[in-house]
């Protein structure tokens, strides 16, 4: 066996490990966080084991792996990946616009590149139309050498990160002084002798009490010789906080987290490619950190008064601390922990020997079992080289600018039955806007005319449902980019039952608030809207592989708040509970003037409001609170929230305007400064190639002198069946203008598409051309954690000509 055949085998054995690992843990969920921790943590022991268990015990011949041959040209699928990463033929949701300016364009530089991998797990091929292409495809001995050198970067940069973890520790530990209280020291001696006459097997090892200035919290380390490091202001704490305080360090040190929390994070270097282990060691860090808040309350220290103490700590907490030890209160864990702590139907048992003992049979009989599997190769099939073509098919109607691309489709529910006169709603993006397309219904098919040029509109989401009192429902996002291939063979839309659902717990000042509304954006595109019961929930259905991406929920009486997942401080969108606090709101006056100073009449916008600096997290808006300045260019929002400071801007729903200057507090008024769009200039431009069709390709055009400074501008176009595509151009702008589709692309065509000095009109030219796959990979943070369903871009350096 190769090198590289063995990385595989021990690879695939990882994955099937600690998903059996995962599983276990789902079926011990109602049992203790110590015992959840003990299955985690012999699971990443095992799989740490699975290399020498697999060269030590005989082996098991499974044919899984594919033929070592393959064709030299193949069809690369018309890509079902949006610019967030999910799959585009199954249901999915694609990122909102992002807000961070108000004239910034959302998607406006998305470009995705579909991979060998996704063009292999596609769903159906019905739905999933192909544009055949000629491709090198390398032999599996060339694709070796790279990708082992690329496992061990991951693994590397990983352990190093680690290992300076390790080492600012020690630092800490170098520079701390010994306790020499007498009231601590013999606090923490009171805890070891009454933990050892509790536990008569478990024995509770010397530790070391230091403590350190510029420490923001109490803090076990040290993994052969623990320490537990205090604030040196936690010396003057009362006696039952620093007792509260001592009891979960010591559970660190007697439970061994610090040596169990290195292994975890080893085995997450050696498979940074698996993600139930990153998932492990997230999880490892949350089960640990209860287990030992569990040990407190066996202890006699009353929940509510130790979740005090948690607070407190908490507010003191630095960032400077973040890798110093096992820190006591980190905020970001905090509300799960105290949530923990107050529910009184938890288990909060000890692992027992017999449990232990269990569990590690378990995952001893599982590690051995997958580990004598040996993957082999399939025997091999012919593989049938598919005829090129370069007919598309897509059909249009109109000529010049008012040409239209048919979209058409059908539609199954979850078992495959057709679903006669479905409700389907079609909108076209705008950068702060949409438009609605009325599809027209025969059965359970549906076809609708968009618009191919004129309307800048960069992506059309398809919502359906069965009918309104059915749950079974699907949402597609379509990027222009990915249109022409639909435009080619029709959606295949299949309803989706709902896999589970969040609630949604609206408060004010930790009381909750019934009857609220509460608006969800699901990852990436979908809006949902309920209102809270009498205990201030909301639930909101969920479907295969969404999360959540924002929450508002506001009041009549005026009351607001919500945050978006994808900003500071971070929550987690796929978490089972949500909480929003609400704040009451004052009225705000916002004033559009024009450059002289004068009230515009008739605009209509919508403010995005935001917590302050660092944060900056939007609260969101919906159409309720979209505005329209009367007779003196005023307009009064109603949901402004009554902070002391509020970062907001303004999204104008008018084509007429844009922003000049952002606003300003003038007396009680925000005024905001509008300037009227210049008059554009619509330019013809021409695709070439050697297809006979060229209808249905996505055109681009972008540029750095729009109207207002700073921002850059991008145009959409789609090509009629001669390769003609219109554009409307800002005079004396230079654009860039090139096909962006998922399989091929274009030279570009740098033109100053309008000279309005000359009044010359030059005309972009393109010819498509074939590219290459590009591959990508996110992660975020010291630890490179992966970052699943974000847009990603790529971009080619080119300078304009």
């Amino acid at each position: 066996m190769s090198l590289s055949d063995w990385m595989f085998d021990v690879s695939m054995k990882s994955f099937i490990v600690m998903a059996i690992v995962s599983l276990m843990v789902l079926v011990f969920r109602r049992s203790s966080a110590a015992v959840r921790h003990r299955i985690w943590t012999l699971g990443l022991c095992g799989t740490l084991c699975i290399p020498l268990l697999t060269c030590l015990l005989p082996s098991y011949q499974v044919a899984v792996l594919p033929p070592t041959s393959v064709a030299s040209v193949a069809t690369i699928a018309s890509t079902n990946s949006t610019a967030d990463g999910s799959e585009m033929l199954e249901p999915l949701l694609v990122s909102d616009p992002p807000q961070q300016s108000p004239s910034a364009l959302p998607d406006a530089t998305v470009i995705d590149v579909a991979s060998e991998a996704e063009s292999a797990h596609q769903p159906d091929r019905a739905s999933a139309p192909s544009i055949p292409m000629p491709r090198l495809v390398q032999t599996p001995a060339a694709n070796n050498s790279w990708w082992i050198v690329l496992y061990l970067i991951g693994a590397s940069v990983l352990l190093a990160t680690w290992l300076l973890r390790q080492i600012r520790t020690l630092i800490w530990i170098s520079k701390a002084h010994p306790v020499d209280g007498m009231r601590v020291l013999s606090l923490l001696s009171d805890l070891r002798k009454n933990w050892m006459e509790r536990n008569a097997s478990s024995r509770c090892p010397e530790v070391s009490l230091l403590h350190q200035e510029g420490l923001s919290m109490p803090c076990a380390a040290g993994i052969f010789r623990p320490v537990i490091l205090l604030p040196t202001e936690c010396l003057t704490w009362s006696q039952e906080r620093l007792r509260s305080v001592l009891l979960h360090e010591l559970a660190h040190v007697v439970r061994r987290d610090l040596l169990t929390q290195s292994l975890a994070e080893i085995c997450r270097a050696v498979y940074w490619f698996n993600p139930f282990v990153w998932l492990a060691v997230v999880r490892l860090h949350v089960e640990r950190e209860q287990a030992c808040d569990d040990h407190v309350l066996r202890a006699g220290v009353v929940a509510s008064d130790y979740a005090e103490t948690l607070l407190d700590v908490a507010r003191d907490y630095r960032r400077s601390q973040h890798a110093i030890g096992l820190a006591m209160a980190r905020p970001s864990a905090l509300q799960q922990r105290i949530s923990s702590l107050l529910d009184a139907t938890r288990s909060r048992i000890a692992v027992n020997r017999s449990v232990a003992l269990g569990v590690l049979v378990a995952i001893t009989v599982t590690s051995g079992a997958v580990s004598v599997l040996r993957p082999s190769s399939m025997a091999e099939e012919q593989t049938k080289i598919a005829e090129q073509t370069d007919e598309l098919g897509a059909q249009t109607r109109g000529v010049g600018s008012s040409t239209e691309v048919l979209l058409r489709g059908s539609v199954i529910d979850p078992d495959g039955n057709p679903v006669r006169d479905p409700q389907i709603e079609i909108s076209l993006r705008f950068a702060h806007d949409k438009q609605l397309i009325t599809p027209t219904i025969i059965g359970n098919s549906f076809e609708a005319w968009l618009p191919a040029s004129g309307l800048n509109w960069y992506r059309a989401n398809v919502d359906v449902r069965k009918d309104d009192n059915s749950d079974e429902r699907a949402f597609y996002s379509v990027n222009r980019r990915e249109l022409r291939g639909l435009l080619e063979d029709g959606m295949n839309v299949q309803l989706q039952r709902p896999t589970g659902f969040t609630e949604i717990h609206v408060t004010e000042e930790n009381q909750p608030v019934p009857n609220a509304n509460v608006q969800v954006q699901i990852a990436f595109g979908r809006t949902a809207r309920e209102k809270t019961d009498l205990n201030g929930t909301a639930r909101i259905d969920l479907y295969e592989n969404k999360r959540l991406a924002s929450i508002t929920a506001w009041t009549a009486d005026h009351r607001v708040g919500g945050y978006q997942f994808s900003r500071q401080p971070v929550r987690d969108g796929n978490a089972p509970v949500h909480y929003v606090e609400l704040s009451k709101c004052r009225d705000q006056t916002i004033r559009m003037v024009d450059e002289d100073g004068n009230g515009i009449e008739g605009v209509e916008f919508r403010m995005q409001l935001a917590t302050p600096v660092p944060y900056v997290n939007y609260i969101g808006t919906t159409e309720q609170w979209e505005l329209k300045t009367d007779l003196n260019g005023e307009a009064v929002l109603k949901y402004f929230p009554d902070w002391p400071e509020v970062y907001r801007y303004a999204e104008l729903l008018n084509q007429d305007w844009f922003i000049l200057k952002k606003a300003a507090p003038v007396d009680d008024a925000l005024v905001i400064t509008l300037k009227r769009r210049a008059e554009r200039h619509r330019v013809m431009g021409t695709l070439n190639g050697d297809l006979t069709d060229l209808a249905g390709f996505s055109v681009r055009a972008g540029t750095f002198q729009a109207e207002t400074e700073g921002q850059s501008e991008q145009l959409f176009a789609i090509t009629d069946s001669k390769g003609h595509f219109w554009i409307d151009v800002l005079p004396g702008a230079t654009y860039s203008v090139y096909v962006n589709d998922s399989n091929l692309l274009s030279d570009y065509s740098d033109v100053l598409a309008f000279d309005p000095e000359t009044s010359q009109v030059n005309a972009p030219e393109i010819t498509l051309q074939k590219g290459v796959v590009a591959k990508a990979k996110l992660t975020a943070g010291k630890n490179r954690t992966p970052i699943a369903n974000a847009s990603v871009s790529f971009r080619e350096k080119h300078q304009y000509e």
